[in-house]
């Protein structure tokens, strides 16, 4: 039986940057030490992490997310969004999002008819 691997979504936010980062890993500790290496200066600090299924679900999440606040990612970066954004928004984004995914598998796996609010179409 293959064992599924987890992956989250996740919020961290700086000591030294003003912004949160996104970002999606299956071991949310090592990668927050794999960024800190990176810098010199400051260090991440965890907020937030919402788990998925798989690396796919998680990604479209991220992508999603990110693209929808581009307007407010901080110049010269993909991944960290501007604090001018409250962090419980950004929470409740990703697991709108997530409450998406799990609804929609649900209907795939129904094949030919999908349940809309009692009604089979």
């Amino acid at each position: 039986m293959e064992k599924k691997i987890k992956c989250y979504v996740y919020l961290l936010s700086h000591t030294i940057i003003p912004g949160t980062k996104v970002g999606i890993s299956n071991d949310v500790n090592k990668r927050m030490k794999e960024l800190d290496s990176r810098n010199s200066a400051g260090s991440f600090i965890f907020i937030f992490k919402c788990e998925f299924d798989n690396h796919q679900q998680a990604y479209n999440v991220e992508q999603r997310l990110l693209a929808d606040f581009s307007p407010d990612l901080l110049q010269n970066s993909r991944e960290m969004i501007s604090n001018k954004i409250n962090l419980e928004i950004l929470k409740r984004y990703i697991y709108a999002f997530k409450s998406c995914l799990l609804y929609t598998s649900d209907a795939a796996d129904e094949e030919d008819s999908v349940d809309l609010g009692g009604r089979r179409i």
